[in-house]
């Protein structure tokens, strides 16, 4: 029995039974046919699919939005945002994706290089984004040629089903897109299944290793996109408003709850203190409350588990140094709600330095100049963002050059978009989702030579 609860009201919503290995067996068996049939369809037949379901999130907007905000406790602002962030990749691949796969003429005799689909690709994808990340790695998979078995996060089997429903609305068939309704104990036999031709997954790092380890076991492609501590560093020269008001919504969207959310703010010494001072004053003012409440700043956190590792987060980096600085005394009666805060002190060896918090805590870590700042960024085993903030953007693009991470933003919040490329490096995982990378990575780059 899969279980789905508020986070807000904290009851219990939806519940169903999960699927047994029987009906595993068939789906898998469903998903092998449906792939020969997907694969030899026309791009243009595929890409009248997309624009289906584009069309049907434009049509649902706020009844899908709506979902997501009670599935997982976004506030109801940002749910519309991802909404619009799945049409956008629609319509996004529906316009590249023929030049995208194109055959490539390698200029050496009679030479080609074809992209051609692998097979059923197995998705396992989080709550926090729940419409986003599926859609970001199925619809350039699926138009790519392959077919899809979504083994979505098992907090949220009515949001499963609901983006089931989307896509058997827009046409594909479930032998070509289908929603796994199982626990985790379930992968290590699907990934070794001879149907399944590849596995992207968004995760945890613990929980990225051991999918990682089971598919190079099985000899199969892997897409990770793991754990973050994104570093936010503030330059002397940064705008103070623009680059708090960037700092708060960077910090603590999605509660938080996202691996691309700034975690450390790194800043130098000319402006630490006036940072801090606007920051914190920001954190205090946050509008904690009911998700659909259009007015809220900030939402409960997705499960209470997740409430109680944060805490413990906190309460062992408090035990070795660190100091709460800024705090929220106003929580709702009810919910998973944690207080937002700011660490101030931290250092290496203690959970706010060393490890990813996955909720509203921000830390604070002051640098003695430009060179101890790209110092601190790289200082952690994770590689996935960066945002750089400075008047000066040829100063600032210089530094970025020096971080170790698969992606830096200059004056701007780290965000996925389906324009560019996604992905990290070092225990954030490897590959890249989106843009040109994102559909030919489950692709046999076949050369084709002949005299």
């Amino acid at each position: 029995m899969l279980t789905q609860i508020n986070p807000f009201t904290e009851t219990i919503e939806y519940t169903v039974d999960a699927h047994n290995d029987s009906q595993i067996q068939l789906f898998l068996q469903q998903a092998d046919a449906g792939f020969d049939h997907w694969r030899r369809l026309s791009i243009c037949n595929r890409q009248e699919k997309v624009q289906n379901l584009a069309k049907l999130l434009r049509q649902n907007k706020r009844q899908f939005a709506t979902s997501i905000s009670t599935g997982m406790g976004k506030i109801i602002n940002e749910s519309l945002a991802e909404i619009d962030k799945c049409i956008l990749t629609c319509d996004y691949y529906v316009e590249h994706a023929e030049a995208f796969l194109r055959d490539e003429v390698i200029g050496f005799n009679d030479a080609y290089v074809l992209h051609q689909p692998l097979g059923t690709i197995l998705g396992i994808m989080p709550w926090n984004f729940p419409f986003w990340q599926v859609f970001r790695f199925a619809i350039p998979t699926l138009l790519a040629g392959n077919t899809v078995l979504l083994k979505h996060a098992s907090s949220i089997p009515q949001l499963a089903q609901i983006i089931q429903q989307i896509f058997c609305d827009a046409g594909f068939a479930k032998t070509v897109f289908r929603c796994l309704l199982i626990g985790a104990d379930k992968i290590e036999k699907l990934i070794s299944s001879p149907v399944i031709k590849g596995v992207a997954i968004t995760a945890s790092e613990n929980t990225g290793r051991i999918v990682a380890a089971l598919a190079g076991h099985n000899l199969k492609p892997v897409l990770l996109e793991l754990g973050g501590s994104d570093p936010f560093i503030v330059l002397e020269d940064a705008p103070i408003n623009e680059t708090v008001n960037a700092a708060v919504a960077s910090r603590f969207f999605t509660s938080g709850q996202s691996c691309i959310n700034a975690k450390r703010f790194i800043l130098t010494p000319a402006i630490t203190e006036q940072f801090i001072q606007s920051f914190s004053q920001a954190v205090k003012k946050l509008k904690l409350g009911d998700p659909l409440d259009q007015n809220t700043q900030l939402g409960p956190m997705a499960r209470k588990d997740l409430v109680g590792l944060i805490n413990s987060q906190v309460e062992s980096s408090v035990a070795e140094g660190a100091k709460i600085i800024a705090t929220h005394s106003n929580l709702p009666s009810t919910g998973f709600f944690y207080p937002p805060c700011i660490l101030d002190n931290v250092h290496t060896g203690i959970p706010a330095h060393d490890e990813e918090l996955f909720g509203p805590v921000a830390t604070i870590i002051r640098a003695q100049d430009e060179t101890h700042a790209i110092h601190i960024a790289n200082n952690t085993r994770f590689g996935l963002g960066a945002s750089i903030w400075s008047e000066n953007k040829q100063h600032a693009k210089a530094l970025a050059k020096e971080i170790d991470a698969g992606m830096v933003f200059i004056n701007s919040i780290v965000r996925s978009d389906p324009r560019i490329p996604f992905g990290g490096i070092k225990h954030s995982g490897f590959g890249r989702e989106l843009q040109r990378p994102g559909i030919r990575y489950f692709c046999n780059h076949k050369t084709l030579y002949s005299e």
